[in-house]
């Protein structure tokens, strides 16, 4: 494909649209007028700063085999790890391991695809400032490129454990590829930092066309859960199906019984903030929320309950929504637990005020938009590679704080009452 063709084939897309170190993430101030990192991420053992130090523009410079990398390019489906060395701050991590990753890059022909780096496949238990891999997103969908570093922190400001996500410089055999996303996988590893040990299983919502929500699909847990709804996603255990089948039973049979099994608080908060952000591509997704994509179910080794966990967060700030409400009717988790529930649908609106009132205000989310544009548009701007000009990133930020004072002026006086 050429790349002119490439390009208005992306373009067509983008509208369409530790254990305590790596714990530590940015949250946004309710009152003062930019970013508050709290905690800061804490310094590292290794020489150089966090590589997600939210105050910094860090550089990583990749070399692999000329051939490896062209591969890559018109074949990127193809997983094959491949060795590389990744120099970052002065030092050079080398035999490393690089894949593509992501789904809307992989486009035979793309000059900048997303990939992730693994540092522990070819010198087990390596890993990099406390990291065994790293995903790097090409944002080649996202014109505004920053969205999914708007939006983790604001799940990260309500207690939902999310991503860490900063913007890097990325060069490959020297040659500048652009603007790149790192970005911290949701892995167990993730789980690890987060909620201990033990790690329980943690699952990828499977987004197929016969399990478009979480239904009750009958007593056979191997055929209708797992993983034909959720997929395991570590290798070493069980994938549980039995526990998935309890969970979708009661959700659609028995709510009591559910709030004994499922994060309820946790998820009001989750889809609280997804509504805020117009997320078009996670839990309440598609055409009048007619489809779920992009979240990940695990199980919270304290409290032995199931939590929804945001992923892939980078189409917000688009989604049409007249009501704070709509269309919660059409999935089953925002119409069994929020709108069949007084006390729950109370709650979701304080959650909803609280967040319009504190780290979605309009103020301080326009001052986190125009600190990363200051940190980011040099770099963005001489990408070479993005199928899309300067005028239209420049004016793709720009539609984001617009969007982001209309949504929360629409939605005040809805978030008012009981």
């Amino acid at each position: 494909m050429k790349y002119g063709a490439l390009a208005g084939l992306l373009a067509l897309l983008a509208a369409c649209g530790d254990e305590n170190e790596g714990a530590a993430s940015v949250a946004l101030s309710p009152t003062g007028p930019g970013p508050n990192p709290a905690p800061p991420p804490p310094p590292s053992t290794a020489a150089g700063p966090h590589p997600f130090d939210d105050a910094r523009l860090t550089s990583y410079r990749i070399t692999l085999a000329q051939t490896d990398w062209d591969s890559i390019v018109a074949d990127p489906f193809n997983d094959t790890w491949r060795r590389c060395n990744v120099e970052w701050e002065g030092r050079t991590y080398a035999d490393c391991a690089l894949r593509p990753a992501g789904d809307r890059s992989r486009i035979a022909g793309n000059p900048k695809p997303s990939f992730r780096v693994k540092f522990d496949e070819f010198v087990p238990n390596r890993e990099f400032h406390k990291f065994s891999s790293i995903k790097f997103d090409a944002l080649i969908h996202d014109r505004s490129m920053m969205r999914a570093r708007l939006e983790y922190p604001v799940y990260v400001s309500r207690g939902v454990p999310a991503p860490q996500y900063v913007h890097c410089r990325m060069y490959v055999n020297g040659a500048y590829k652009g603007l790149y996303g790192a970005e911290e996988r949701v892995s167990k590893e993730f789980l690890r930092k987060r909620f201990g040990t033990p790690v329980n299983q943690l699952y990828e919502w499977t987004a197929s066309g016969t399990m478009h929500d979480v239904l009750w699909a009958g007593w056979d847990p191997a055929t209708n859960y797992a993983p034909r709804m959720w997929i395991p996603e570590i290798e070493e255990l069980p994938p549980d199906a039995e526990g998935v089948r309890s969970l979708c039973y009661a959700l659609n049979n028995d709510l009591p019984l559910f709030d004994t099994l499922f994060e309820v608080d946790s998820f009001l908060n989750f889809i609280a903030v997804e509504t805020l952000l117009g997320e078009g591509d996670n839990y309440v997704a598609g055409p009048n929320g007619t489809r779920t994509a992009n979240i990940k179910l695990c199980k919270v080794p304290a409290t032995g309950k199931y939590m929804i966990l945001p992923s892939d967060c980078d189409q917000g700030f688009f989604r049409p929504q007249n009501t704070i409400t709509d269309p919660f009717q059409n999935r089953i988790l925002t119409r069994n637990l929020i709108l069949w529930s007084p006390a729950n649908l109370s709650r979701y609106k304080t959650i909803l005020r609280e967040l319009i009132q504190g780290p979605f205000a309009t103020s301080p989310m326009h001052a986190r938009v125009d600190y990363v544009m200051d940190q980011i548009r040099q770099a963005a701007v001489e990408d070479p590679l993005k199928p899309y000009g300067n005028d239209s990133f420049e004016w793709e930020v720009q539609g984001i704080k617009s969007y982001i004072a209309n949504r929360n002026s629409a939605f005040s006086s809805q978030v008012t009452g009981p």
